[in-house]
């Protein structure tokens, strides 16, 4: 199962849109842990882009097969990087930016490899990764596993 939380967020909460819509920690929680029980996945890939996204995710260490990689630690925000002025929005930040480069240049690089690149191309926050210890062998296991290549068939 993969996971991508984007948007933005608080202290211990994820945020849809305004403060009394979002999903805290302990439901994130909660969710994961009943998913578990229930067999829902043999591994779970979690992503938070949000500010103070580690947070959240933090509260999944020790459940095994899950890994979570946040853009923020507990303490600061994740800034945004990509501007459209067309739309006049902000569309992503540079976490989302080098996830999505990285694993399309390179799907086969370990976790290792991925997390190292994120925390060195990640500015204005520190990247984290969560849960390490029950998941995998980092220097083996890719995000691969979690990606299907887009093939698009040859037209004339």
């Amino acid at each position: 199962v993969l996971l991508y939380w984007s948007g933005h967020g608080k202290l211990g909460k994820f945020l849809w849109g305004h403060d009394d819509k979002h999903f805290t920690s302990d439901m994130f929680l909660s969710a994961v842990r009943e998913m578990k029980d229930n067999h829902r996945f043999r591994k779970m890939l979690i992503c938070g882009e949000p500010c103070y996204s580690e947070s959240v995710l933090n509260v999944v260490e020790g459940i095994p097969g899950v890994l979570c990689l946040a853009s923020a630690n507990t303490q600061e925000s994740s800034f945004a990087d990509v501007f459209d002025s067309d739309m006049e929005v902000w569309l992503s930040d540079r976490f989302t930016n080098r996830i999505v480069d990285e694993i399309d240049r390179n799907p086969e690089q370990s976790f290792h490899q991925l997390y190292l690149s994120l925390v060195h191309d990640t500015n204005e926050s520190h990247v984290s990764i969560i849960n390490y210890s029950m998941f995998d062998n980092l220097y083996s296991a890719s995000p691969s596993e979690f990606f299907v290549p887009l093939r698009l068939p040859f037209i004339l």
